[in-house]
């Protein structure tokens, strides 16, 4: 039985039906994180958290940045006397108003919360276009538990000692 290398699970929609892989680590891996770091979002709470993981898996994904985008992750990672980067400092100023955000401040919370959205929207294309193009170094699987049923058997035939 062949051993799996580290690999991220994903699927692609063509229509109505899914397609199911695996990404090997070694092939890509920037955007081996970027499936993993997605993927965590769906148990990430904390709307600063959110945030931050969102945009690490942004920064696996896009060769240019958004400032707007940059702007919110400088403003949740650093105090705001050491933010020095005039850019930063104006699209926050643009953004919010100010360079502190305030989430008791409701136009903070909306604007925080649409550029988490568009921010989820962007790593949503283009993780789907950089996984389209990198088909070919994936395993296809018939189906989301196949990897799992595999690697069971594997550990079966481990403890077994090797004969099947």
């Amino acid at each position: 039985m062949e051993q799996i290398p580290p690999s991220a699970y994903f699927a692609l929609r063509d229509g109505t039906r899914l397609h199911h892989f695996l990404l090997p680590r070694e092939s890509s891996p920037r955007l081996f994180q970027a499936v993993l770091l997605a993927g965590s979002l769906l148990s990430t709470h904390a709307r600063f958290d959110r945030y931050l993981t969102a945009y690490k898996c942004y920064e696996c994904l896009a060769k240019q940045k958004d400032p707007g985008f940059s702007a919110i992750r400088h403003a949740l990672s650093h105090a705001t006397t050491v933010l020095s980067r005039p850019k930063t400092i104006d699209m926050l100023k643009q953004i919010l108003g100010q360079v502190e955000i305030d989430f008791a401040i409701y136009k903070h919370q909306r604007e925080f919360y649409k550029h988490l959205g568009l921010l989820i929207m962007h790593n949503d294309s283009l993780l789907h276009s950089l996984l389209l193009r990198s088909r070919a170094s994936c395993r296809s699987l018939p189906g989301p538990t196949f990897a799992v049923h595999e690697w069971q058997a594997a550990k079966e035939t481990e403890r077994s000692g090797g004969a099947a």
